[in-house]
């Protein structure tokens, strides 16, 4: 009877520890003892004693309380029952270090099985050691005679797991301290790369303003150049002396080019421009013939222009014969200048107040 009991015993632990545990008293253990025994029989003085004994067993959580198999040997020979060894189920509540328990199961020895109980409270010193006390009673009635045991035994138990737990915690706590490491790298970095970033385009928006400013500045200069450009043409019309016409015509000769590409050119800048073409001639010969030179004379001029690109439209014409002479009749050289083609740059009222 006592082999199957221990039997059964065993295959219990063995189950139970292959299950997973997850509180401070959770897993295998093994254990020593020591203590003081009472041993009482009917019609016989009571015993005392000291002794020494083993335990052991395995304990799991079970979500707010704790459930064990215990298996225990007790070394009181001399007491009326001898050594006990025997079987309790461990029912505990664990509250962090501290375990108070109750046990209930048998003692396997002479005079036979009897039922035993207990009761106790275990400190876990560590997550591999832990002290405990315990009052433990078994009672058996054989051939009349009441047998009955009553032990207090302090212990020191061992935990298998807790050296795991202890390195579990370990990796844990060092895997915790290198990811907050790597974090802080990581958040480092990024602050870093976002410093950069930013101090990147605080450049590149000053380089931009800068950039901006300048082109601003020089189109306010070359818009300033422009209408210096457009005002000294405006105040100084351009002028082709005889000297650009062949003798007594209106053809125009090869030099007079250069002065008309001006032309075209300050009015392909300023579209708004207008021209005023207008002939002269000295005082010599026919005056109505001298005013259809100059009028033919001035013709030229425009078609020179409009073949170069100026709207006909903007360009108007007139002859003048011999009126407003610049210089005098009375010399050759006077006579040459009066011989003459002007072109004048105007702008219609309303587009000159937007220019202002």
């Amino acid at each position: 009877m006592r082999n199957k009991i221990l039997s059964l015993s065993l295959a219990m632990l063995t189950l139970t520890a292959a299950i997973a545990s997850a509180s401070e008293f959770d897993g295998l253990y093994a254990g020593i003892d020591a203590g003081s025994n009472k041993s009482k029989a009917t019609g016989l003085s009571d015993k005392s004693s000291g002794y020494a004994g083993l335990t052991g067993g395995y304990n799991r959580d079970m979500q707010g309380y704790l459930l064990g198999l215990n298996v225990f040997y007790d070394d009181h020979s001399s007491s009326y029952t001898r050594q006990d060894d025997g079987v309790d189920i461990k029912l505990g509540l664990p509250m962090n270090q501290w375990l108070p328990y109750a046990k209930l199961g048998v003692a396997l020895t002479d005079p036979g099985t009897r039922a035993h109980a207990g009761l106790g409270v275990e400190y876990k010193l560590n997550d591999s050691w832990s002290v405990n006390g315990e009052w433990t009673t078994d009672k058996k009635t054989d051939n009349g005679i009441d047998y009955r045991n009553n032990n207090i035994v302090v212990g020191l138990n061992y935990y298998y797991e807790g050296h795991r737990k202890a390195a579990a915690l370990a990796a844990a706590a060092a895997a915790r301290e290198a990811a907050a490491k790597e974090a802080a790298a990581r958040e480092a970095a990024a602050r870093e790369a976002a410093a950069k970033e930013a101090a990147a385009k605080d450049e590149a928006a000053r380089e931009a303003a800068a950039k901006e400013a300048a082109a601003k500045d020089e189109a306010a200069q070359q818009a300033a150049a422009r209408e210096a450009w457009k005002t000294s043409i405006i105040e100084k019309p351009v002028r082709l002396e005889g000297a650009n016409f062949a003798s007594g015509s209106s053809k125009l000769l090869a030099g007079a080019s250069a002065k008309l590409d001006e032309v075209v050119n300050a009015a392909t800048q300023f579209p708004d421009i207008q021209l005023e073409v207008s002939g002269y001639t000295d005082n010599v010969g026919n005056a109505r013939k001298n005013v259809k030179l100059s009028q033919d004379r001035a013709d030229a001029v425009k078609a020179y222009l409009v073949g170069k690109g100026v709207a006909a439209g903007r360009i108007s014409t007139r002859g003048y014969g011999a009126d407003n002479p610049i210089a005098d009749n009375k010399t050759a050289d006077g006579r040459a200048k009066n011989r003459r083609v002007e072109v004048k740059y105007t702008i219609k009222e309303e587009k000159k107040e937007r220019v202002q």
